[in-house]
């Protein structure tokens, strides 16, 4: 292959997602210790009291963030012809999304919980509707903790074609990237005048505005990528091999600013770390995928194509049964659970994706 001539393709943003997914798993099952309840175990080289594959998993929470990266990407062409049909297209996969999330949590956790009384760290949950419907819109995330980024995916698709269109308004890119920049960046320091006691749905109000605040400027980051080629135009300018040295290093240096602060201070305001160090991790995925065999990158892609039922469904090993995690940490080996856990949740996918098609339960999208 060619390498500088590879262009961002779906094809990259479906490997990359496959990525986000693995860094997913490996930091909801080899990270936390008190999440593992016995008879479960998980056995590795230990470094510092931490399984090694426990590191990927710390560095792995950027998994959020990757998927806010490549929605910006994915916003860029959905968005560049015609916003409205764009928006409306938008709305019914967002429906369509919550429909199956509702499925998931109704014939899965929702049972789970109520004949096995579980907890979580000492906490019981709750069930009944109102419960349900903020979980579902992600105003909660009681029952699948692991879902509580589908309050900002809500927020960025309905509020995205506004900053679209403002875009469009203002007409000078400059302009428009460093005002957006610096209002999320700062608008943040007047949440002080929120009440604690508002609440979105069971969640504060001022943690939800504060995430869409982090995580809008990821997207927007993707947006400005993909709108200027950055990713093509810098691999143009070094050779194959420089190319490969100079992606490492982002991969490396990535993980150092992340392990050392999630917060960047420079004076009066606060950046998230994953805002500026995003893009280089996805750069440097996206020269790795260039140089991998088709095998490889076929897997990738197949993973990233299943990546939203796994992130959903996975979270019930954690849900506080004993039985059912001891089911994800049988192989006891870190590499082997997430391999495990991987299989069991693209077998689930299999099936319930067969399911919900065969059922014409969701909502056809003119493309």
């Amino acid at each position: 292959m060619s390498q500088n001539n590879s262009h961002f393709t779906v094809d990259y943003t479906n490997m990359l997602k496959g990525v986000a997914l693995l860094f997913l798993l490996c930091n909801h099952f080899c990270v936390v210790k008190d999440w593992i309840s016995p008879p479960s175990e998980l056995l590795d080289i230990m470094i510092k009291g931490k399984p090694l594959l426990g590191y990927v998993g710390a560095f792995g929470k950027i998994c959020v963030a990757i998927w806010a990266f490549l929605s910006g990407v994915g916003a860029y062409y959905s968005y560049k012809n015609d916003i409205m049909r764009a928006y409306k297209n938008n709305i019914l996969r967002l429906i369509n999304l919550l429909i199956q999330y509702a499925l998931i949590l109704a014939v899965v956790f929702v049972p789970v919980i109520a004949l096995c009384k579980p907890s979580f760290t000492g906490e019981p949950y709750t069930i009944n509707l109102w419960h349900f419907v903020c979980n579902v819109f992600g105003c909660d995330a009681e029952y699948d903790k692991a879902a509580w980024y589908m309050r900002f995916y809500i927020m960025f698709v309905l509020s995205f074609p506004v900053i679209v269109a403002v875009k469009s308004r203002i007409g000078n890119d400059f302009i428009f990237y460093g005002t957006v920049f610096l209002f999320f960046l700062f608008v943040p320091k007047l949440f002080f005048i929120i009440h604690n006691d508002m609440m979105l749905g069971t969640v504060s109000l001022k943690q939800a505005l504060g995430e869409y605040c982090n995580y809008i400027l990821i997207v927007i980051v993707g947006y400005m990528v993909a709108e200027y080629r950055m990713f093509e135009r810098f691999q143009k300018m070094l050779s194959v091999k420089v190319n490969i040295v100079v992606s490492m290093c982002f991969l490396v240096i990535a993980m150092a600013l992340r392990s050392y602060s999630k917060t960047i201070h420079l004076g009066v305001v606060g950046i998230y770390t994953d805002i500026l160090i995003t893009p280089f991790v996805v750069y440097s995925f996206f020269v790795y995928f260039q140089f991998v065999g088709d095998n490889i990158r076929h897997l990738f892609i197949y993973i990233g194509k299943t990546s939203m039922v796994v992130w959903l469904v996975h979270w019930i090993f954690n849900v506080g049964v004993p039985q059912i995690q001891a089911v994800a940490y049988f192989p006891k080996l870190s590499y082997l659970v997430i391999l495990w856990v991987l299989m069991m949740c693209l077998g689930f996918n299999h099936i319930f994706s067969y399911i919900v098609r065969k059922s014409n339960l969701l909502i056809k999208i003119k493309k």
